[in-house]
């Protein structure tokens, strides 16, 4: 609040919040980056104003599109579904869950996780994993060792 005041906007907390995320996810997706967006907004994520403005930004809620679901309660104490993640289209959906509550990292709201595609987030494997070749490492053997110090550097 001090902050709008000092600013003098015509504006109020979660208006300028939902504002100016909005303007951060228009030039992320704008340059073709993909968004993985978890948040607690405070209000129903299964129709409300977040959800929909988020929807015209064609993202989407990752459980709803995976699970084919409608959120239960995230919070502890609460009666409807305040927290989510939220996906560009872009990004595979492999796997994923809520925890019951009170399971899993204690805190007031389920846990949420995704299973998500490594080459859909980021284009391609980073590297190939090679298979151990630790069985010519003999300690004893100074040819072995000396040869897999140069293989390493």
């Amino acid at each position: 609040m001090r902050y709008i005041h000092k600013k003098s906007l015509d504006t109020n907390p979660r208006k300028l919040f939902d504002d100016d995320i909005r303007n951060e996810l228009e030039k992320l997706i704008g340059s073709n980056i993909k968004v993985i967006l978890m948040i607690d907004v405070n209000k129903n994520v299964n129709n409300g104003e977040f959800t929909k403005m988020l929807a015209q930004l064609n993202m989407e809620n990752a459980f709803k599109r995976y699970l084919r679901i409608e959120l239960p309660p995230t919070h502890h104490r609460g009666s409807i579904p305040i927290s989510a993640i939220y996906v560009t289209p872009d990004i595979t959906i492999n796997g994923a869950g809520i925890l019951s509550k009170r399971i899993g990292i204690q805190g007031d709201h389920r846990n949420m996780f995704l299973d998500i595609s490594e080459t859909s987030l980021l284009g391609s494997p980073i590297y190939k994993v090679e298979p151990p070749k630790i069985k010519l490492l003999k300690l004893n053997d100074p040819r072995i060792y000396k040869k897999i110090i140069r293989r390493a550097k």
